[in-house]
């Protein structure tokens, strides 16, 4: 019997998604408290990746765990086993594929792709393709599924706290958004605006800092790292920006003028910061 509502859907998703780049941060980042509940199914994806390419465990219990749970009786073990061993073998040998498109609602939250986001995890690989649908997805933005399931509490802990790994490994690797602040300058209401994560201070050479990465800096400041509870991302020009970064420069503009922001340089997405993180980090003082 045809879906008439799934058909409707899929064609008007069709008809007005767009596609651009982003990176992992830009959808893995916690925002808020809440871990969401796609943010926790492709960690569950990764603890299975690590169990197979390490351990040679190929039960793939922590995707069956939750399968089991969402499908009772009709959930499929061999063939779901199956699928994921053949996309974790096409990624070792192959890699990440940039026509394989994450799909995403308009806040950029996953959609589809839990399995490949594990995968690009595991395997380092922080910039993805994303399609961006022009609608809310219907994902929960907590974990009361996975509770009201009855899902064992040793189980959601493992989980939960390897979400939290994941998000030191984002801060380790640059993935999050920034701003530059000169060396003499502060932003004491920053952290009211953003969760900051880490504030490093550089110093470059003379001949470098005018063109790091496309982008003009000081030849010393504070590199700060940060997250943002909701981004309001948008795309501009097929490129992820988010509407919030422009909303602080703008409450900074008015506190302290045009000139004081003008010296101020933030990211628009945690892709976008990262190209820049890996530019200058090597200048970070110890």
């Amino acid at each position: 019997m045809l879906n008439i509502k799934k058909i409707l859907i899929d064609f008007y998703d069709k008809r007005t998604a767009k596609k651009c780049s982003a990176s992992i941060g830009d959808i893995m980042n916690l925002r808020g408290k809440n871990i969401e509940h796609n943010q926790f199914l492709a960690t569950t994806r990764y603890l299975d990746i690590k169990d197979y390419i390490e351990n040679n465990k190929q039960s793939f219990i922590w995707q069956n765990t939750v399968s089991r749970a969402a499908y009772g009786n009709k959930h499929r073990e061999k063939d779901g086993n199956e699928a994921f061993s053949r996309l974790i073998a096409s990624y070792q040998t192959k890699g990440y594929d940039s026509n394989s498109f994450f799909v995403v609602d308009e806040n950029i939250k996953l959609l589809d792709g839990n399995h490949r986001m594990g995968m690009n995890i595991y395997t380092n690989n922080h910039k993805i393709n994303i399609q961006v649908l022009k609608r809310n997805g219907k994902n929960p933005d907590n974990l009361d599924w996975y509770l009201k399931n009855k899902i064992a509490t040793e189980f959601l802990h493992k989980v939960y706290n390897t979400y939290l790994q994941i998000q030191e490994w984002l801060v380790e690797t640059g993935d999050t958004f920034c701003c530059i602040v000169p060396e003499n300058k502060d932003i004491p209401e920053l952290d009211m605006m953003v969760n900051v994560k880490r504030t490093h201070k550089y110093t470059m050479n003379q001949t470098l800092c005018s063109n790091v990465g496309g982008y003009k800096f000081l030849e010393s400041g504070k590199y700060v790292q940060f997250t943002l509870d909701n981004p309001k991302y948008t795309i501009e020009n097929s490129v992820l920006v988010s509407k919030r970064i422009k909303e602080i420069e703008l409450i900074l503009e008015e506190r302290y003028g045009k000139e004081f922001v003008s010296q101020i340089y933030f990211s628009q997405s945690c892709m976008e910061a990262m190209e820049v993180f890996d530019k200058i980090k090597i200048y970070f003082l110890k």
